[in-house]
């Protein structure tokens, strides 16, 4: 029977008999969780329009689904009814991208978006719940039933053959450790800015709340701790996202240390965007994707490289970019500054290497 949600939405109900259809058809996206992880929305996106959004998350998806993505149908199915049919799902090989925020992650994420090759979900909105409300592996079991019945949804392939590719938000990355644990045939690309990029990024689009609300979510889970990091409310707001790129660089450095050889690699965005042909063929080498030189060239001398990776359609201006950079630099320059020396003698201090070992390309 069809209801009416809090913001007006008309959302059909589906009887018991139809849960197998939904669990069946890859096209239905797990896309939020409701009531305190017992129930599962779902919508329905076939393979080309997801292609087609930037991110799988309220920002193309908003709650009130507009015109964006049109009047798909909508599902929400209790959780307990999916969880059985869920592990038994006609579920294909899955990899994921890892990343820090701003670091090209998301140009990867489309440039690997090849249909019949792999399909790349960016920042799926039930995993990005997930995160927000966890604290790393020592998660409640019901998040992490939720998390496995999630997981083993997306993981279904929407074409024959095709690959599937999750890039979590970077809220999501203390359940690394888990999702890697749990399907050992995984394998992980871990991307990174450099430290000064990422706090040049935080002014840039005075992300302030950001980097703070997120830092301040890892004192749950910590991958180190220095006497200058154990009171962050003394910290600036540029010295809380040096702090955040640290703990994410920490967790990525033991991932590299602790993961068998193959299964992880790291990427540092200036290199990818340095070398993007390179980039992309040693990524579907790693995740096992048939794609060569030819193919690569061809994408990054194609409109996915010139337009706004998360704005489709939006002409990247680089020349904009740098003068936009300058005045940040004249506005926040000595901030900047003050927090990237912070971050690098903290680095020093809890032995976090600024660039990461396992790199993609040498």
């Amino acid at each position: 029977m069809p209801y009416e949600t809090a913001v007006g939405e008309r959302i059909e109900s589906p009887a018991a008999d139809q849960v197998d259809a939904i669990v069946a058809d890859p096209a239905w996206l797990p896309y939020q969780l409701l009531d305190e992880c017992r129930t599962l929305k779902f919508v329905h996106l076939p393979r080309e329009k997801l292609k087609a959004l930037p991110f799988h998350d309220k920002r193309a998806l908003p709650d009130r689904w507009a015109s964006v993505t049109g009047d798909e149908p909508r599902v929400k199915v209790p959780l307990s009814a999916v969880v059985e049919r869920a592990r038994t799902a006609d579920s294909g090989p899955c990899h994921y991208i890892f990343h820090s925020a701003f670091c090209c992650s998301t140009l990867m994420s489309r440039a690997l978006d090849i249909e019949g090759v792999a399909c790349v979900l960016r920042e799926p909105r039930s995993l990005r719940e997930l995160g927000d409300m966890n604290s790393g592996s020592n998660a409640p079991d019901d998040q992490k039933i939720a998390l496995d019945v999630i997981l083993d949804l997306m993981k279904r392939p929407r074409l024959p053959g095709e690959k599937t590719i999750i890039k979590p938000a970077n809220i999501v990355n203390p359940l690394i450790d888990y999702i890697m644990e749990r399907q050992p045939h995984s394998r992980a690309l871990l991307m990174y800015a450099p430290l000064s990029e990422f706090v040049l990024a935080i002014a840039r689009r005075r992300r302030w709340m950001f980097g703070r609300s997120l830092a301040a979510q890892y004192r749950h889970h910590l991958e180190f701790e220095t006497p200058q990091t154990q009171d962050l409310v003394y910290l600036t707001d540029l010295q809380m996202a040096a702090f955040l790129w640290l703990q994410h660089q920490a967790q990525f450095a033991r991932l590299v240390r602790e993961l068998a050889p193959g299964r992880v690699a790291t990427l540092r965005s200036d290199t990818f965007v340095a070398r993007p042909v390179e980039a992309l063929v040693a990524a579907a080498e790693l995740f096992e994707l048939p794609l060569g030189i030819e193919e690569a060239e061809a994408i990054t001398a194609g409109p996915l490289f010139h337009d706004h990776s998360k704005r489709p359609g939006e002409s990247f201006d680089e020349s904009s970019q740098k003068r936009t950079d300058a005045m940040v630099r004249l506005a926040f320059g000595p901030e900047i500054d003050q927090a990237v020396e912070w971050g690098e003698a903290v680095a020093a201090e809890a032995s976090i290497p600024l660039e990461l070992h396992a790199p993609l390309i040498s």
